[in-house]
């Protein structure tokens, strides 16, 4: 298993986080206790993007994607006929092999 922050990650709005969080806010210098990743929400201008508010929840949620994705990928391996052997249920599997290798950086 990887050496990541475990889950559940938060989202945060930068003012005092206490937990494994994503930090919206914080973005520049040294991170405050507990946070995990940085996504800058706003622009320079101070608008902020729907498409950063998507990443930042995105980012969020990728320690319970990797365990969904693990036990997907066991189950499979385990009992490789309760989903068939079609092209698309392989290359599923495969994906998720893939996925689950480059977590883990081999």
């Amino acid at each position: 298993m990887s050496q990541h922050t475990p889950g559940p990650w938060t989202l945060s709005n930068g003012w005092r986080p206490t937990l494994d969080v994503v930090d919206t806010q914080n973005v520049y210098g040294a991170p405050p206790s507990g946070v995990v990743a940085k996504v800058v929400m706003a622009s320079q201008d101070g608008i902020y993007s729907e498409e950063r508010k998507a990443n930042a929840r995105l980012i969020s949620q990728a320690p319970a994607m990797r365990e969904v994705l693990q036990v997907f990928f066991d189950a499979y391996k385990a009992h490789p006929e309760r989903l068939g052997a079609s092209s698309a249920a392989m290359r599923h599997f495969e994906a998720a092999r893939a996925i689950l290798r480059a977590l883990e950086g081999v």
